[in-house]
């Protein structure tokens, strides 16, 4: 939870001009709000049916849907990763200002 905050964060403090990582970004936020109120209401599931004989629907089907959501939680989290990766340039990268021919000699 931490690190999906901080990640969410720090994509808008450094690249809020990105319109890439600020959809990335704005995804994050979604998924991780529907995760969070699904783990809530999985937990109250879990309460309200603790006298139950039988494991309820309500409880088994928020409990699926609140795992599901976070391995795409997971997931997407992993392809923020590879787009920081892909579209952030790193420290010792200059980028060419201007195009030269190559010669092998």
């Amino acid at each position: 939870m931490g690190m999906v905050i901080w990640t969410a964060v720090a994509l808008r403090k450094r690249f809020e001009k990105s319109r890439e990582l600020s959809k990335a970004r704005v995804l994050l936020h979604a998924i991780f709000g529907t995760q969070f109120l699904l783990g809530l209401a999985a937990f109250w599931s879990r309460r309200s049916t603790a006298d139950a004989p039988q494991p309820m629907p309500v409880m088994v089907t928020l409990t699926v849907i609140h795992t599901v959501v976070g391995a795409i939680l997971f997931a997407f989290s992993v392809l923020v990763v590879l787009m920081c990766y892909r579209l952030v340039t790193r420290g010792r990268e200059v980028a060419a200002t201007a195009s030269r021919q190559v010669t092998a000699g």
